[in-house]
């Protein structure tokens, strides 16, 4: 519907390279794009299903440093850098923490300086479980202008 034949992405929160993934049939057609995970497993699964990717293992943020990324016990695609959402994961539904493990994080402008200067990605796609609003509060829209963006909604 967008006349776009073949779209690029930043994918802030990837996952699972082919589980839940919105860009994994574009990838599976041809296209390529950005992939941001925190998760080093799935960071790692990325890797390996897709090389021609850029694919990088930190989170995103205001600042650069490091943040405490909160693994969920048995169900990965809850893992978050929000405490908050963590623990109302592990009050209201039962999932547990299992550990809080640092990562490294970048700050949103300095990623799109980095890898988006040149030419937008066509999809912004982001999933990171309680931050979404946060990352796209402090993106330049005027500079850095996606013809699609997709957010997931925290329960």
């Amino acid at each position: 519907m967008l006349s776009i034949d073949n779209p690029s992405w930043l994918d802030i929160g990837a996952g699972d390279p082919i589980i839940l993934s919105n860009t994994a049939l574009f990838y599976e057609k041809g296209c390529h794009g950005i992939n941001i995970e925190p998760n080093p497993n799935f960071y790692a699964k990325l890797c390996e299903a897709r090389p021609e990717d850029i694919n990088l293992n930190c989170g995103i943020g205001v600042e650069a440093g490091t943040k405490n990324y909160y693994v969920i016990d048995n169900y990965p695609f809850l893992n978050s850098f929000s405490e908050e959402n963590s623990e109302k994961m592990e009050k209201e539904f039962g999932y547990k923490i299992k550990e809080a493990i640092p990562i490294r994080i970048m700050p949103i402008d300095e990623l799109i300086n980095k890898y988006c200067s040149l030419e937008y990605p066509d999809i912004l796609d982001i999933d990171t479980e309680g931050m979404d609003l946060d990352i796209l509060s402090r993106i330049d829209y005027e500079r850095f202008s996606p013809k699609v963006i997709i957010v997931e909604t925290v329960i």
